[in-house]
């Protein structure tokens, strides 16, 4: 942009219109030019607490270190949106100066911007999170858990493993996803019959989640009951997929004839596709023969492509 429309957008910051002012706040964040820098932290004095938000995000797009401190006072403000805003925008930027402000806001109770100053935590995997976030488990607001549930995953302390694993029986689906994603990125393999478990929950997000943990643990152990949901046409094909996927990443061939069945037999061609990606991982007895005559007969372009990817696979290999 030239000169003289960044200078535009500088001038309008001093609009008699708040619309006019945060919609300048937000072109200016979105040039990422340096220069933008300095009036925007102006602006953070805005008598708008819609500018004043604004402001903060486009702070956090720019990155730039001088908004750390006048930032860092704007998780003062009086408007909730506001404070959250100059958080999130911390978190963006990445200087450390401002964990031990954001770790005092978490153990502060009834905080303006808790959840988030949590994913502002997560970001810079700060470990001195750790103990007040484990805290923060217990909170009543689902949201709130969840989101720690995710910044403990960020941070990636073993430390978490067993509150995440207290945690698994939530009450609340999002945070039984995300504490099962968290452990499933952690060194938590000796909770994986705990995990497993959840198989059978009542919620394909958490079925299909607890699937692709599998994967992570390297957990063949759960073959059989994998092959089972691949081949359960009554599970949702969600999380049949999710199961497909993992015997071809678990690299066991017993595998292999289940998935030829699944081919031969399934009519979606979705989870024909996924099957096939499988196979081209596995290999084994039988498979290429499968898949040239599958070449032939089938008539779905996804299916077709699929099978002429693990064909190639598996000749050049």
């Amino acid at each position: 942009m030239e000169q003289n429309q960044l200078e535009t957008l500088v001038g309008l910051l001093s609009s008699n219109r708040f619309k006019l002012r945060e919609e300048a706040a937000h072109k200016l964040g979105q040039l990422r030019e340096g220069s933008a820098v300095e009036p925007l932290i102006k602006a953070l004095h805005d008598t708008s607490a819609n500018v004043r938000a604004q402001v903060a995000l486009s702070l956090g797009i720019l990155r730039d270190k001088r908004a750390v401190n006048p930032l860092l006072e704007s998780l003062k403000d009086k408007n909730q949106h506001v404070a959250g805003r100059a958080a999130e925008a911390l978190g963006d930027i990445g200087d450390a100066r401002a964990v031990s402000e954001l770790v005092r806001a978490i153990e502060q109770e009834g905080s303006k911007f808790l959840d988030k100053a949590i994913g502002s935590l997560g970001k810079f995997k700060a470990l001195s999170a750790v103990e007040p976030l484990i805290k923060l488990l217990k909170h009543p607001d689902g949201i709130i858990r969840s989101s720690v549930a995710r910044a403990l995953q960020e941070i990636g302390s073993d430390r978490a493993i067993e509150p995440l694993v207290e945690t698994l029986d939530d009450e609340d689906g999002q945070v039984r996803q995300n504490v099962i994603y968290a452990l499933s990125t952690l060194n938590a393999s000796w909770a994986v019959d705990k995990i497993a478990k959840y198989l059978s929950d009542p919620d394909e997000d958490i079925r299909r989640g607890v699937v692709v943990s599998l994967v992570a643990f390297k957990a063949k152990e759960y073959l059989e009951p994998l092959i089972n949901i691949a081949l359960n046409k009554a599970e949702t094909k969600y999380v049949r997929d999710g199961a497909i996927y993992a015997l071809g990443q678990l690299g066991d061939r017993r595998a292999v004839k289940p998935l030829l069945q699944i081919l031969r037999e399934d009519e979606d061609e979705y989870i024909q596709t996924s099957a096939v990606e499988s196979m081209g991982k596995l290999g084994g007895e039988g498979v290429v023969e499968q898949l040239r005559e599958t070449l032939v007969t089938t008539c779905s372009p996804y299916v077709f492509q699929a099978v002429n990817e693990a064909l190639k696979h598996l000749l050049t290999s």
